[in-house]
């Protein structure tokens, strides 16, 4: 599905203007928002009269406008009119600002600022009895600058659909147009299962998060599980890399541990800008402990930091996030 921003800018060589539009696409994997796209329109007519040779893009966490010398990424042929970010994360704005630029050197002023952010659920655990109600939209967090509008507008799936029954039918959900999740148990055996909540924000931008419901007569919440890889030395890919202690803090922590890994994969990690920042490939062993230092073997600063599994061929196959405290 596409979404549109409708942002207009100016480029300006000497006395002509045209106009950039910047509109999003997505990718999608199993589950979130994998990538998406920025698109501008121009005319062949002012490649040629002004010698455009390539468009430069600005990626920013701030909605300050960039300086020149500050490109993330340049798009060198002149006639491609897109150009797509894979290096997201969910609940993180991202800016972004075209730019072309003539065969002399000179730039064109920005476009007009374009922004995404992916939503993110944050429920782990759901302690449900008969006839329970939860509020979804407070499992939800979306950074998007939009989002102060749009929070009426999300909307929410359980395992791809908006009703779910157990295969037992010891349980059903349904989730309503207002976006509660009403539970109903129908056995007195029924203690755990697992499902998939999805949320979706305006601009179809989605999350989806494994959740477990466990029926607590009480509603007594249950310790976590702060259990740790077992002892299998195998790899598993049906089951997602497992990674701790997270946030790593470094007044207590030496390492953080990246847990069911694929023989002979890699192992990267990029920051919130798309940055490598380490990257290990390789792997004999299904476990790899990182030390929290980049390629040169120096220590990372604090901050939000992505990692990605590959395959041996270099597929990817698990992303997600780790938390540096210095």
């Amino acid at each position: 599905m596409l979404s549109k921003f409708n942002i207009f800018g100016i480029i300006i060589f000497f006395i002509l203007q045209f106009s950039v539009n910047t509109l999003y696409s997505q990718t999608q994997k199993e589950d979130s928002t994998e990538s998406w796209k920025l698109i501008w329109e121009y005319s062949d007519d002012d490649i040629n009269e002004y010698s455009i040779i390539a468009f430069d893009i600005y990626k920013s966490l701030s909605s300050s406008p960039p300086a020149q010398q500050d490109t993330f990424a340049t798009v060198k042929n002149k006639y491609k009119r897109s150009w797509e970010d894979t290096i997201i994360s969910p609940n993180t704005t991202y800016y972004y600002w075209v730019r072309a630029r003539s065969d002399s050197g000179k730039r064109s002023e920005n476009s007009n600022m374009a922004s995404a952010a992916i939503p993110i659920a944050t429920m782990d655990t759901f302690f449900i009895k008969s006839d329970t109600s939860i509020y979804l939209d407070d499992y939800a967090a979306d950074k998007d600058y939009k989002y102060s509008q749009y929070k009426d507008s999300l909307s929410w799936l359980i395992n791809d659909k908006t009703t779910y029954t157990s295969s037992n039918r010891d349980i059903s959900v349904t989730i309503t147009n207002d976006n509660f999740a009403n539970f109903d148990v129908k056995s007195d055996s029924f203690e755990t299962v697992t499902v998939y909540f999805s949320v979706i924000d305006p601009d179809s931008f989605f999350y989806k998060k494994k959740t477990v419901l466990k029926y607590s007569s009480s509603f007594t919440p249950q310790p976590p599980d702060t259990s740790h890889p077992s002892d299998s030395t195998e790899y598993d890919p049906e089951k997602e890399t497992l990674v701790y202690p997270v946030p790593f803090r470094a007044s207590l922590n030496d390492y953080i541990v990246f847990d069911n890994l694929p023989p002979g994969g890699s192992l990267l990690i990029f920051d919130v800008m798309g940055g490598l920042v380490f990257e290990k490939s390789g792997l004999t062993d299904k476990q790899y402990r990182w030390n929290v230092k980049n390629n040169s073997g120096r220590n990372i600063n604090a901050g939000l930091y992505i990692f990605h599994v590959r395959t041996k061929n270099g597929s990817k196959i698990d992303s997600g996030k780790v938390v540096i405290i210095r």
